[in-house]
């Protein structure tokens, strides 16, 4: 019978891996060799899911093959293996490593300041055409008359500016955070365009009240969730923290890890590090040697209410937080290593039950002696 491909605990989906042949469902793969256990684990709520003991034996030798071309890391008596964007696979019973976190937090280094590839650019000016190509489809189309109203070329930009220009003094300064000190202040640019658009007679009144209005709102709503500081919080000599984003919202645990490497490589994409930068960077990391260290070292920073703001960190600092970032996400998630107790517990109980069930293999008739 085949394993269910949903989470028996919160009903998500185990999506494909697209790597294994023998698991193709669930991107976090545990097994343990010398128990002869599989587990497929839910990424949504890390609940732990025991393959039968015949898809385990059928599933090991590629597990094993797999992990052992791949540099591994981890403590205790569990290591993860980064296979790809969508398999990582963790070997219960293994002796610990920091070979990939080591490797992780090297390449991390080397890329620190390398600019945006040209596709990036590319494929950011397709995009745009294509919206202004919508927008003008639209303006044009003449299946009603307030259909072509609405969408007009005064009214989106009327609603563009007063977005742009109420975002931008409200929360600009934590939405371009990162961003070249201009940028900061490109909100006042639209100021004169959302001016004479409002006094553009040629509109109806009706239509540039709500269009400045309403840009204004939507506006001012995305200033505020802006304008809440980005950070993280964690316990001491723990890296399970919490990342707190106005613009996103907040993240615990491997997403909060996750979240904050992205924030701090959008920063660094666009401000390239100095040498000099670089190598206080790496020195920093050397001198640590953790993710739990290295935040620890920034205790003294935060907020009353134990807020590390990401602005409280030299550039150096920060890029020091993103190696050892790195060298953290190439180690097994605290959260997923939680449920490997209570993983073997149950499979234990499993296979006590099976032994039960199955019969005794039956033994030949014994056939009586020679006689003598």
């Amino acid at each position: 019978m085949m394993a269910k491909d949903t989470c028996l605990e919160c009903g998500k989906p185990l999506p494909a891996n697209k790597e294994l042949a023998s698991v193709p469902n669930g991107r976090l793969v545990a097994f343990d060799p010398d128990a002869n256990r599989v587990w497929r684990i839910c990424e949504e709520c890390h609940h732990w899911h025991l393959l039968g003991p015949r898809a385990a034996r059928v599933a090991m030798p590629e597990l094993q093959s797999r992990y052992d071309t791949e540099a591994a890391a981890g403590g205790g008596d569990v290591a993860m293996a980064v296979v790809s964007g969508t398999l990582l696979l963790l070997r219960v019973g293994a002796v610990p490593t920091r070979e990939a976190s080591e490797l992780f937090a090297t390449e991390i280094h080397a890329g620190l300041g390398k600019r945006l590839p040209w596709r990036f650019w590319v494929i950011m000016a397709a995009l745009l055409l294509a919206m202004m190509g919508g927008f003008w489809l639209l303006e044009q189309s003449r299946w009603t008359s307030w259909i072509a109203t609405i969408f007009s070329s005064k009214t989106y930009l009327t609603v563009f500016a007063a977005v742009m220009a109420a975002r931008g003094l409200i929360g600009g300064g934590e939405a371009y955070r990162g961003l070249p000190r201009f940028v900061r202040w490109l909100w006042v640019l639209f100021l004169p365009m959302l001016v004479l658009n409002a006094i553009d007679e040629r509109l109806p009144l009706w239509q540039r009240i709500l269009s400045v209005g309403g840009g204004l709102a939507i506006g001012v709503w995305l200033g505020r969730r802006d304008q809440t500081p980005r950070g993280l919080r964690w316990q001491p000599g723990s890296d399970h923290l919490s990342y707190h984003d106005g613009a996103v919202g907040s993240a615990v645990g491997w997403a909060a890890t996750s979240t904050l490497l992205f924030e701090l490589l959008r920063e660094l994409s666009v401000h390239a590090p100095k040498p000099h930068d670089r190598e206080m960077a790496w020195r920093l990391w050397e001198e640590r040697g953790s993710f739990p260290a290295l935040l620890d070292s920034f205790a003294e920073r935060r907020d009353a209410d134990g807020l590390l703001r990401l602005t409280a960190l030299t550039k150096s600092e920060r890029m020091a937080l993103l190696i050892a970032i790195g060298a953290r996400l190439a180690e097994p998630p605290a959260e997923v290593i939680a449920g490997l107790e209570e993983a073997e517990r149950v499979a234990a109980i499993a296979e006590a039950l099976d032994n039960e069930l199955t019969p005794p293999t039956p033994h030949a008739p014994l056939l009586p002696a020679p006689p003598a």
